[in-house]
């Protein structure tokens, strides 16, 4: 007899799998008949390139990386764990209890290896409501603004700018410009994301991995926005914000997250695990997909809030569909 919650479980699932079935395909017939019409699907829309150089782009980069050593040595200070390491069970308190507390675990039985995220592992440890909000407000609304402004606006923006400088050297057709600077993001993007199959942390140590991520990124934001404005002279509009087009770019990522959702998750769930070895997680692969699609939408627009909301779109998605399969999933 199938149990009620696990019901539940599958009829959402299947639900969400079949609105997100025929909005693709609605959004993708859209894309044929205006194809056939011959109109464009999404205009390049002329701006100047942005002002920042390399040099810049270096800067904001090593800020990057020394929040993330700074919060790292910072919970070395105040949790006296290794530099680098989590902290042993319990040391941080934790947010919530765990759902299989380590007391309970067998200390003897090693942890089966799991390729899947840290943060859909870390919900299946604790099913608490107050442990999913949290990793929502990480990984939707915190990640998302500060991955697209380094990869797209500082890091493809740039390559953008260079690449206009090299187009008469290189010989590039107008039609293609953009296109290189969107692939080596995505390339790099993709690999930034590799992960294999490994013994997952506990939940305290899971826990403060978010809460120094969201840390590292929003000291990084705050910091790398004035610097952009102070060093290069960047304006709101070198930095993708464009005030009076903000729903227009809201609608336009919904559009874009509506009309690539069911592919992407078709690839990342029915056919890469199928010849991937296995341990090996299949995010690199989907997410350089993803990640070209980003690119595009800032290519063409020069603002960032449409890939804002696509990447919110799609992170919440996820999350929605790791919570609403709970039922699916051993305690």
């Amino acid at each position: 007899m199938t149990d009620p919650d696990q019901a539940t479980a599958l009829f959402l699932v299947l639900w969400i799998a079949g609105t997100g079935v025929l909005a693709s395909l609605a959004m993708q017939g859209w894309i044929v008949a205006r194809l056939r019409r011959g109109l464009p699907i999404l205009p390049r829309q002329p701006r100047r390139h942005v002002p920042w150089g390399a040099f810049d782009v270096l800067l904001v980069g090593t800020l990057y990386v020394g929040a993330i050593v700074a919060v790292q040595l910072f919970d070395h200070a105040v949790h006296g764990t290794e530099f680098g390491q989590p902290a042993p069970p319990g040391a941080a308190g934790g947010i919530a209890p765990s759902a299989e507390p380590e007391a309970l675990a067998d200390p003897l039985k090693p942890k089966k290896p799991d390729a899947n995220h840290p943060l859909v592992i870390l919900i299946r440890q604790d099913r608490s409501l107050t442990t999913f909000l949290v990793v929502f407000v990480a990984a939707v609304m915190v990640v998302p603004i500060v991955e697209e402004f380094l990869f797209r606006l500082v890091l493809q923006g740039w390559l953008e700018a260079v690449e206009v400088r090299l187009r008469w050297l290189l010989g590039f057709r107008r039609m293609l410009l953009g296109a290189g600077p969107v692939l080596a993001v995505s390339l790099v993007f993709a690999a930034l994301h590799y992960r294999e199959a490994r013994a997952p942390d506990s939940v305290d140590a899971l826990t403060r991995a978010i809460v120094r991520t969201v840390a590292a990124s929003l000291v990084t934001l705050l910091v790398a926005v004035p610097l952009l404005r102070v060093r290069a002279g960047a304006t709101w509009k070198d930095l993708g914000i464009v005030p009076e087009a903000f729903w227009r770019d809201v609608r336009l990522g919904l559009s874009a997250f509506l009309t690539i959702a069911a592919p992407v998750y078709a690839i990342q769930v029915a056919v890469l695990p199928a010849w991937l070895p296995e341990g090996i997680a299949p995010d690199p692969i989907t997410l350089a997909l993803f990640s070209i699609v980003l690119g595009t939408l800032y290519c063409r627009t020069h603002r960032i809030v449409p890939a804002i909301t696509l990447h919110m779109a799609l992170n919440a998605t996820s999350l929605l569909l790791a919570r609403v399969t709970l039922p699916l999933t051993p305690g």
